[in-house]
């Protein structure tokens, strides 16, 4: 079996599509209508980074802390997960259609958004897989359209978050384990006030065979376009998370190192963006300034607009390793 790199490198898809068995075929992905392209800006109106917003850590602390160690165990499984599902390049997939099942969690005073703000996301995240939020994005291979919509009230869901090792804490455990439908393939999204100032966490694909009921990405609803947290509210906080559903780490995961991502032309980036740091490098002995531009960092909404091919490619590994029915 070729190594996973040089799959990725080859980019060399199969023209048959895998189509999930849940969708017909008059199902569109949310938000694939023609619309024009904004030019991406760093918002020079936008909040300073340094103010830190959200309890300080904006979009951080969405998964759990993975050691150089972890990620090395997780790769060794990854190879041999594509090995038993098949990873020639002509197996991996042109077309991935993920169904999404929306959960929306109310409080005693608050009310989470509605189906129509629900679908507006929908089509944020599905601009943002196609490559449509800038000229310099890679388009991928996924999709997305609305499979469900539920509306539950529960106070203590509603702010359901992480531990301090960015583990689900009991509440984010029991609301996922009652509300999540569907198998590896569906993408269970949770909308709700997470606590600590959160703005959104997320399981990895590895990891949903073991632990199918908490498989999933928790986004905070202030995070929708329109809401409430300057810097953060244009809808790329799910476009991020879902960068992890589907098996990215993040930019700057392992810092230098030579592996650090394990995506090869995404640069190495030692700390996260905040705000929209032009001109950032810090890891000045590898090539390229930081990947502020790319979804997967912790920079503004308005910074981060941008998939890499190898990032798409890993992507669509990761599918057929883990979640293709």
């Amino acid at each position: 079996m070729p190594p996973r790199s040089t799959l990725a490198r080859a980019a060399t898809f199969a023209s048959a599509a895998i189509v999930l068995s849940t969708l017909g075929a008059s199902s569109p992905a949310v938000g694939l209508e023609p619309e024009a392209r904004p030019t991406p800006t760093c918002d020079p109106a936008a909040p300073d980074a340094s103010a830190r917003t959200m309890a300080g850590r904006p979009r951080g602390l969405d998964h759990e802390t993975l050691t150089a160690s972890d990620v090395r165990r997780i790769e060794e499984g990854f190879d041999r997960a594509l090995e038993r599902r098949g990873s020639r390049a002509d197996r991996l997939p042109s077309a991935i259609r993920v169904p999404v099942r929306v959960n929306v969690v109310d409080g005693n005073r608050y009310r989470g958004p509605s189906k129509a703000q629900i679908n507006g996301q929908l089509r944020t995240l599905n601009r943002g897989f196609s490559g449509r939020q800038s000229d310099e994005s890679e388009p991928t291979n996924v999709s997305f359209f609305l499979k469900s919509f539920n509306r539950v009230k529960n106070q203590r869901w509603l702010t359901a978050g992480l531990n301090g090792k960015g583990r689900p804490d009991a509440d984010s455990k029991e609301m996922r384990s009652r509300l999540r439908r569907g198998g590896p393939a569906a993408l269970n999204m949770y909308f709700t006030k997470i606590g600590d100032g959160l703005l959104g966490y997320s399981s990895f694909p590895w990891t949903a065979a073991g632990n199918l009921s908490q498989d999933g990405i928790t986004i905070h609803s202030e995070s929708l376009k329109g809401g409430s947290f300057d810097g953060y509210n244009r809808g790329d906080t799910a476009v991020h998370e879902v960068g992890h559903w589907l098996g990215l780490y993040h930019t700057f995961q392992d810092g230098c190192s030579p592996d650090n991502d394990y995506v090869d032309d995404t640069p190495a980036e030692q700390d996260p963006a905040f705000g929209c740091p032009v001109g950032a490098d810090t890891c000045r002995a590898r090539e390229g300034d930081d990947p502020i531009h790319n979804f997967m960092d912790y920079s503004y909404d308005t910074c981060m607009y941008m998939f890499t091919a190898l990032q798409s490619a890993r992507m669509d590994e990761a599918w057929q390793a883990y979640r293709a029915p």
